[in-house]
């Protein structure tokens, strides 16, 4: 059953708001998905700020023409990934459903107002999760203050030394 355009209006104006309030969204071809996968993405996606929907191509091409975005999309079938969440923690979790369905392909993304291409995808699914990348700044910046300390230590150490051995000849 056809849309009217009140709905038509409606939808181009929830797709606005979606790219406009979002950090990053992918755009999936989901051929052959089922439902019940759809549902579950859906729930994974729920729990770490996500939202996946099947997109009315003529509608969605609307709503980016209505924004700053710069996406083409491509034709056929299209489902959006938007997401206000982490985009490393978003990508691990569309790379590792597409790798479980097989038949859903990655097409084109924006993260941060960038469009990407597949090989960024995976590049940027690839990379630790923030919580991971933050432990290993501090780690790295921690690295030169330890090694400073146990320089001065090592010094005064080595000033311990020597009066030690100092007041064992004066003993002697």
């Amino acid at each position: 059953m056809p849309l009217s355009k009140k709905e038509k209006k409606e939808l181009i104006d929830s797709y606005v708001e979606n790219i406009e309030k979002s950090n990053m969204l992918f755009v999936l071809q989901p051929q052959g998905l089922n439902p019940v996968e759809a549902s579950e993405f859906k729930k994974i996606l729920y729990e770490t700020q996500g939202t996946f929907n099947v997109v009315k191509n003529t509608l969605f091409k609307i709503a980016l023409k209505n924004t700053e975005v710069g996406l083409n999309l491509e034709e056929g079938e299209n489902a959006v990934v938007f997401s206000t969440g982490d985009s490393t923690e978003i990508a691990k979790i569309v790379e590792e459903f597409i790798k479980g369905s097989k038949q859903i392909e990655f097409r084109k993304g924006v993260v941060e107002g960038k469009i990407i291409n597949k090989e960024e995808f995976e590049a940027l699914a690839s990379l630790p999760s923030r919580e991971v990348l933050l432990a290993q700044v501090l780690s790295g910046m921690e690295g030169p203050i330890t090694g400073f300390v146990r320089v001065l230590s090592g010094n005064i150490a080595g000033f311990i030394n020597v009066v030690n051995s100092i007041k064992d000849q004066k003993q002697q």
